[in-house]
C-alpha cells in the first residue's frame, strides 16, 4: 500500500515493479492505481519470470513486460517505447 501512496504522492515517469510483492502482487497494484486519477495514467512495466508465459495477465490493463533476467539495454528498450 506504502509505493501506491508513494505514486499518488510523487507521480513518477514509469512505474517498474516485478509481479510478486510481500503485501499484494503486481496485477492488484495497476488495477488500484487505474482506479486512481492521479496515477492512473502512469506507465507500468511489469519485471516477471513465470506469468506471462501461463497467462496470469489476461485483464484489459495494459502494461509492459520485462522477462527476467535481463539486460540494462533490455530494460533501456522497454522504457524508450
Amino acid at each position: 500500500m506504502m509505493g501506491l501512496e508513494i505514486a499518488e504522492r510523487n507521480k513518477p515517469d514509469v512505474i517498474l515493479s516485478d509481479v510478486h510483492m510481500d503485501v499484494m502482487n503486481g496485477f492488484i497494484m495497476v488495477e488500484e492505481l487505474r482506479q486512481n486519477p492521479a496515477t492512473a495514467s502512469i506507465p507500468v512495466v511489469m519485471m516477471t519470470s513465470a506469468a506471462q508465459a501461463a497467462g496470469a495477465w489476461n485483464s484489459e490493463i495494459a502494461v509492459e513486460y520485462l522477462e527476467k533476467p535481463f539486460t540494462i539495454a533490455k530494460l533501456l528498450e522497454v522504457l524508450s517505447n
